[in-house]
């Protein structure tokens, strides 16, 4: 008569082979979901780059030397980059809770080093400019502990020129970047220069966390 179902050893026999499968493919499984952490990690990344360059980008192109700022600093032009505040803690609660600036001072607390680069990027775009009239904002981008930081003044006009009263708006700066390692940006004969290196954790030289590239700056509307 046949028997139906496994014997005693034949199911042993099974089970261990299960067993060997199983250890077998289990470094397969696991590096599968690497791989898939990798690729998800790398997303996430280069989307954060692709928004936060493309608006860094849109700002430096749309800089245009309006006016001679001279008088609220004698190195500062339509864009400048400077390695830090003299003086002032931008981080500070209480300076960076104040309603308003002083644009003067503002300005000379900026420090510049001889290689024209630093975690600081100030930007003039002109708004709303005519022939007739000659208005734009001030703007920063500011990497400063581990975020990329922006802000931008109210507009400026030809009468605040002369006008020691205009202040630097309130609104306080506005995070463009978290978890980033280190920034950098350089200027030199109308070339923006950034470096953004992104802090990935666990994923430090497994995927792509660092991008460097280079921005025009648009020519003096003066000179048209």
């Amino acid at each position: 008569m046949n028997k139906k179902g496994f014997t005693v050893i034949e199911a042993l026999v099974s089970v261990a082979i299960l067993a060997v499968v199983f250890l077998l493919s289990s470094p397969l499984v696991k590096g599968l979901g690497m791989v898939s952490g990798r690729v998800q990690m790398q997303k996430k990344v280069d989307h954060e780059f692709a928004v936060v360059t493309k608006f860094l980008k849109s700002r430096v192109r749309s800089a245009k030397d309006n006016r001679d700022l001279s008088g609220y600093n004698d190195k500062l032009g339509y864009v400048g980059v400077f390695k830090k505040f003299k003086e002032k803690d931008v981080d500070d609660e209480e300076y960076d809770s104040k309603p308003y600036y002083e644009a003067k001072d503002f300005f000379k607390e900026l420090e510049t080093d001889e290689k024209k680069s630093g975690p600081i990027l100030f930007l003039e775009i002109p708004v709303d400019s005519t022939s007739e009239s000659l208005n734009s904002k001030f703007v920063f981008f500011m990497f400063e502990k581990d975020k990329i930081k922006y802000r931008e003044s109210k507009e400026f006009t030809e009468a605040d020129e002369s006008d020691d009263t205009f202040t630097f708006d309130g609104d306080g700066w506005e995070t463009l970047m978290n978890n980033v390692e280190d920034c950098s940006f350089q200027y030199r004969e109308g070339i923006v220069t950034f470096l953004i290196d992104m802090d990935v954790g666990d994923y430090e030289g497994k995927i792509k966390d660092r991008v460097r590239d280079t921005v025009v700056s648009r020519i003096d509307i003066n000179s048209l």
